[in-house]
């Protein structure tokens, strides 16, 4: 495949409810877990409802997935844990910091990315994404795994396309 030349590959898998889309997928990441490929990888997954998503629905779970952040979590721990992983990945980060806290909720309310309109907001969160995915590219395969991607959100739709463009 691409992906093991170091290439993006994109995969969709359609198909009409109860046909197996997602014993395929379990049976796909089986086989890479027992080949020995999935733990040479970094692994994202994530679904969506179809009682619908918050706006970068998608996005969220990348970051929470990426910087193992947890409901329990505060926000000073929130930060260090994102702080952490951005050091590791050696990517900026005092700009990706502030709109992972804003996008997840950890941001106190005179530091959030309120002020910033929804174009700004798309453009800050857009280059977050990239310049992690990049950097971890750059160390391992990525896999990203979106199920039930129809009922995504239309942000998470549109920052996805431009990624796999750019990435």
């Amino acid at each position: 495949s691409r992906s093991s030349q170091g290439k993006t590959q994109v995969v969709s898998l359609l198909g009409e409810a109860g046909v197996g889309k997602s014993r395929l997928l379990a049976e796909f990441l089986r086989r890479l877990a027992a080949k020995g490929l999935l733990e040479q990888m970094t692994f994202y997954q994530t679904s969506c409802s179809a009682l619908g998503n918050e706006a970068y629905h998608v996005l969220s779970g990348f970051f929470r997935t990426c910087f193992a952040l947890s409901l329990e979590d505060d926000a000073a721990q929130a930060r260090k844990k994102i702080e952490t992983v951005l050091q590791t990945l050696e990517v900026q980060a005092d700009p990706i910091v502030s709109v992972v806290e804003s996008l997840l909720g950890f941001a106190k309310a005179e530091l959030n990315l309120s002020h910033l309109d929804p174009e700004q907001l798309k453009r800050q969160l857009f280059w977050a994404i990239k310049e992690i995915c990049q950097s971890q590219c750059r160390q391992r395969p990525v896999l990203l795994v979106v199920e039930d991607f129809q009922w995504a959100d239309a942000a998470s739709v549109e920052l996805l396309h431009a990624l796999v463009d750019r990435v």
